[in-house]
Parts: C-alpha cells; structure tokens; sequence
C-alpha cells in the first residue's frame, strides 16, 4: 500500500514517528558536534598555551576521544536512518570492500606452527 493510499491514521502515525526519529537524530548531532567542538577548543588552546604544552599522550587520547564520539554519531544515525528505510548506500564504497575482501581470500596465508608441523620442544 503506498502512502495516497493509506488511511488518515496510519499517515499520522507514520509522520509522528518519521518526526521522532528527526528529533533524535538532531539531538544525536548536537550532542556529538557539541562535545567533538569543545574537546578541540580545549586541545588547540593547550597547544597555543605558552606555559604548558599537552603531553603527546594527552593528544592522541583525545584525538581518539574525537574519533570515538564520531564513530559513535555516524553508526547512531546511520542506525535510526536504516530503521526508516532511508539509510544512504554508496555502492563505490561496497564494491571497494568486495574487492579487498576477495583480494584477501585469495592472500596466501601462512601457515601456524601445528599446520607446518614444528615440533614443540
């Protein structure tokens, strides 16, 4: 049944929740930008303190944290977008990984210790 075809009350339970989900990935975005935005406010004024500097440790943790919570965002709103229907498919990037994927099939692989037959001593 397409959507001219649906009854008035299915319609509105379909826009509520098509609006729910919107709203929750607006909320999803905010927060996300939101927090990726201030960890690299603060990581830009430690590098431009002239008194201390972050420790290359405390880059990398929160470049991690950065990439963490943007990780974190896409598959949260790929998610709510695939519950929809609505989830954007780049075909090139899948057939990139069906090529690396056969490319590594077809790798030799070495063989383990047990499978060569070394002897434990």
């Amino acid at each position: 049944m397409d959507a001219s075809t649906q009854p008035p009350s299915r319609k509105k339970m379909d826009i509520a929740r098509l609006h729910a989900v919107i709203e929750d990935m607006d909320a999803m975005a905010q927060d996300g930008f939101s927090r990726i935005s201030s960890l690299v406010e603060v990581l830009l004024c430690a590098m431009e303190s002239t008194t201390r500097y972050p420790s290359n440790s405390s880059i990398a943790h929160t470049l991690l944290t950065i990439q963490s919570i943007a990780d974190d965002n896409e598959n949260g709103v790929n998610s709510l977008a695939e519950d929809m229907g609505c989830n954007f498919i780049d075909d090139r990037q899948r057939a990139r990984w069906n090529a690396e994927e056969k490319a590594e099939e077809r790798r030799p692989r070495m063989a383990t210790t047990a499978q060569a037959g070394v002897a434990h001593a």
